[in-house]
């Protein structure tokens, strides 16, 4: 006597038949149970369990026997597969030019489960992280990712990555009244200034 066991994940509210192909220069009989229930009326090889709801996760069992008696039989678990959920959300934030920054999202659900990370709007990614190495100007905007398996699908929070450029010297005077000569300059931070600019003056 053959015992088989297997599993399937099935989407609920989609069709699902099980098959179980079995040889034997001998006539077979087959009878299908639910857990300990056996199932009328079901004594072929395959047996639909229509559009599958919570109610159909269970162990499917087929016996197969012949004249002389039982000679194998096939268990098959059967569950619903669960949607993606994200539990840990990525998380924007700001790097400088040539920096390393990086992107990472947590789902629960039902393996495997695929990712897409766009960039306003453009794929750029397909692991559970995206890291963007020496970032520049085109790297900052907007991101978010898609995770998906067979039950669905779930989105991302859209987050921003902000670039912070080094001061620029935009204007520089001299302004001279007398003797004594005054020197100044403006500097412009683009981008999020996390500390105060400071200058520092030197003479060549």
């Amino acid at each position: 006597i053959i015992e088989l066991v297997g599993s399937i994940k099935v989407v609920e509210g989609e069709g699902v038949e099980l098959a179980v192909t079995a040889a034997s220069d001998e006539p077979l009989t087959y009878q299908w149970s639910k857990g300990e229930e056996v199932i009328e009326g079901a004594i072929t090889p395959r047996l639909d369990l229509g559009n599958v709801k919570v109610s159909a996760e269970a162990d499917y069992k087929l016996a197969i026997s012949d004249a002389e008696g039982l000679v194998g039989s096939v268990v098959i678990t059967v569950s619903l597969a669960d949607p993606p959920v994200i539990v840990t959300q990525p998380q924007g934030g700001s790097a400088s030019l040539d920096e390393t920054f990086t992107f990472e999202v947590v789902a629960d659900g039902t393996g495997p489960m695929t990712y897409e990370w766009s960039h306003n709007g453009a794929g750029v990614g397909e692991q559970s992280f995206l890291r963007l190495t020496e970032v520049q100007a085109g790297d900052a905007g907007e991101y978010h990712v898609v995770v998906s398996n067979i039950a669905g699908e779930a989105t991302s929070e859209t987050v921003t990555l902000e670039l912070l450029l080094p001061p620029e010297i935009t204007q520089f005077t001299k302004l001279k009244e007398g003797p004594t000569v005054d020197l100044s300059a403006t500097a412009v931070v683009t981008g999020d200034e996390e500390e105060p600019t400071t200058y520092q003056w030197s003479k060549e």
